[in-house]
């Protein structure tokens, strides 16, 4: 029996952009949607990765990419629709600056959250707003140097969390723990103590090709990673 897999993309926007491929297999619904950005950077991130993705599940379903409906879930979160509705292919895409994350599978809900550091976010009203008890005392144990880095460590490892379930902030981010450490884990949830067990957590910061970002995975127990690059022109 073939393993279950989590396959992860990393796509650099600006090296991406001079790709005429990404726009040209967009919906129309997409590029009125592009257009709608009044600011080329998210605009950017959307061609990009929605254009990227839409190859990726193409090849994975043997399809063409423009030929692709997306619908959202019961709880907005994206995926696939029409022909493809049960297709069984699950996958999350998260962007920031100027990176964008693609993850898919075919055994489970996936989340992935990718996030520039910003030295200036860890401030103690941001993470007692956001973060458990036992989080924030963990965070501020840090020497303040390392604080940064802790701060998006949990932030991507609790948002990925989030996007696997399709539930975004409106999931108090106080109810539920991740580690701090190298070894990223869901460690506590306030209702549903089994969550612990049900997920497998990931950090992927070290496999990330730019420095300044912070990133993490999720997806069922027993997964095996595996990155993949954009497509290659078809």
């Amino acid at each position: 029996m073939t393993a279950a897999q989590l396959h992860l993309c990393q796509v650099h926007v600006p090296t991406a952009l001079g790709d005429s491929r990404w726009e040209a297999c967009l919906s129309d619904d997409e590029r009125q949607r592009a257009g709608r950005y009044l600011v080329a950077e998210p605009r950017d991130q959307f061609v990009v990765g929605r254009g990227v993705l839409r190859h990726i599940l193409g090849e994975a379903l043997d399809a063409a990419p423009q030929a692709l409906d997306f619908r959202l879930g019961e709880h907005g979160k994206p995926e696939l629709g029409g022909a493809f509705a049960a297709s069984g292919l699950h996958f999350n895409v998260s962007h920031s600056a100027e990176m964008v994350l693609i993850g898919w599978s075919t055994s489970g809900p996936v989340g992935v959250d990718v996030e520039r550091v910003r030295p200036d976010a860890a401030t103690d009203s941001i993470c007692r707003r956001y973060f458990a008890t036992r989080e924030v005392e963990a965070l501020f144990a840090l020497p303040e140097e390392e604080r940064a880095a802790g701060f998006f460590r949990y932030w991507t490892r609790k948002e990925a969390y989030l996007k696997v379930h399709g539930s975004g902030l409106s999931f108090p981010l106080g109810d539920f723990a991740v580690s701090l450490g190298d070894d990223a884990a869901l460690v506590w949830h306030r209702h549903e103590p089994a969550e612990t067990r049900r997920w497998q957590l990931t950090d992927v910061t070290a496999a990330l090709e730019r420095s300044g970002y912070a990133a993490a995975a999720i997806c069922g127990r027993g997964a095996q990673l595996r990155w993949v690059p954009p497509p290659a022109p078809r």
